[in-house]
């Protein structure tokens, strides 16, 4: 009677225990959502990596880059933006040069990141290798500091129509920075850089050409501002 007596509260014991792993495996299963399929394009990026093209090595570097579509894996990127960096590639080049200053995924280097930069905005294709060049110079990363760099560097970023480099350039002739200065040609830059504003200001909140035109103006006759519209509306 004495072991009947232990047993069945070991085995009521027992049943319940085995009742809530039940329930707690089936709310697991009902809750955790199957692996997404790989999409088509994604698919057709890794075939065409392994491949060799290099634009597939760049496209899916950054896919495991920024987590779009895969999830984010900078041991798998880095690898790959090398592959198409290494080629010439200048985006993956800007890509390496931003990992490399941000110490994101890498040890952070500037040096290494000058580096990048230098290659991709060589190539001259992108505004954004050429205004990251503006900033290492201005800021003396990687580099000692150099404003009138700095200044060549905006000025090729701001000529592709880079809207921050157009800001700086234009802050830099209000101030007279590395140049001479000169508020016709800083309310031109200030203008041109308005419509895109919002780069600008997401870049650093300070970065602000229409507010930045609205005080200079103040200090500017209408002759003066006339010629600075006049230049802008010539530049476009």
């Amino acid at each position: 009677r004495r072991e009947k007596a232990v047993r069945l509260p070991l085995m009521k014991r027992l049943l319940i225990l085995l009742i809530v792993l039940a329930a707690a495996g089936g709310w697991w299963f009902a809750t955790s959502e199957p692996p997404k399929p790989i999409p088509a394009h994604i698919q057709k990026l890794k075939a065409d990596a392994q491949a060799g093209d290099v634009r597939a090595e760049y496209g899916l570097g950054r896919v495991y880059q920024l987590g779009d579509g895969l999830p984010k894996n900078l041991g798998m990127a880095i690898p790959l933006l090398k592959k198409a960096a290494n080629k010439g590639h200048s985006g993956a080049q800007l890509a390496l040069g931003r990992l490399h200053e941000a110490g994101e995924g890498v040890t952070q280097n500037m040096g290494r990141a000058m580096e990048w930069y230098r290659l991709a905005a060589n190539l001259g294709r992108l505004a954004d290798a050429r205004f990251a060049m503006g900033q290492m110079h201005f800021h003396g990363r990687g580099v000692p500091r150099d404003y009138p760099l700095a200044f060549e560097w905006y000025q090729k970023a701001a000529a592709q129509g880079h809207p921050v480099a157009q800001h700086l350039l234009g802050a830099m002739y209000e101030e007279g920075w590395a140049t001479d200065r000169d508020v016709i040609e800083a309310y031109k830059w200030y203008t041109l850089a308005i419509p895109e504003k919002k780069q600008a200001l997401a870049v650093n909140s300070i970065y602000d050409p229409e507010r930045a035109r609205a005080k200079l103006a103040k200090k500017m006759n209408n002759y003066q501002i006339d010629r600075g519209e006049k230049r802008a509306r010539q530049w476009r």
